[in-house]
């Protein structure tokens, strides 16, 4: 996994103010949430973090929108945003709505967003439309954006990368974390 790095002016701010760093990680799967456990160390070591703050949400309960309105002020509160996907493809709609509500709250305060994805083996993470989507919208907003990867276990690119996996019901499944058995898709 690449680790995510931040810059330093970051990192400075962050210390200098003396509050705890903040970290807000919105996740679609307890797979990403996992590689974001593994990066958040990183992230603590790499600005010297002496306190630091998670907030944590899954797609699905960012869903109703007092827990999205929530969640989208203590986003914009904190120092990083990362979002964590199993895959490339474009985002949820609802997701794209709560990045909306979050970058709609921000002040000046010099922020990152990071995107996290799952990618399988040799996959250019760099044409992925979640990536490009994240980096427009940081862009947009003024936000340093950093974006890694994570090698995807071989069962699920063995899934992603057959033609008749590719459909709606294999990410359904991994969004619910249903038990990943070789199983023939719905009408085949």
């Amino acid at each position: 996994m690449n680790s995510l790095l931040i810059e330093a002016p970051t990192r400075q701010a962050a210390s200098e103010s003396r509050k705890a760093f903040s970290v807000a990680v919105i996740y679609d799967t307890p797979l990403a949430n996992e590689q974001v456990n593994r990066a958040y160390s990183d992230i603590l070591r790499e600005f010297d973090a002496q306190e630091s703050v998670c907030h944590r949400w899954s797609f699905a309960a960012l869903e109703g929108s007092d827990q999205g309105d929530r969640s989208a002020r203590l986003a914009a509160d904190s120092d990083l945003v990362i979002i964590a996907t199993v895959t490339g493809h474009d985002l949820p709609l609802r997701i794209k709505g709560w990045i909306e509500r979050w970058l709609s709250k921000l002040d000046d305060r010099k922020r990152a967003l990071a995107v996290l994805v799952g990618v399988v083996s040799g996959k250019d993470l760099t044409a992925l439309p979640v990536r490009q989507y994240l980096q427009h919208a940081a862009d947009e907003s003024g936000l340093s954006f950093f974006a890694s990867s994570f090698v995807l276990p071989e069962l699920l690119q063995e899934l992603l990368t057959r033609p008749e996996y590719k459909c709606v019901w294999l990410e359904d499944m991994l969004r619910r974390n249903a038990p990943l058995s070789p199983a023939v898709p719905p009408g085949h």
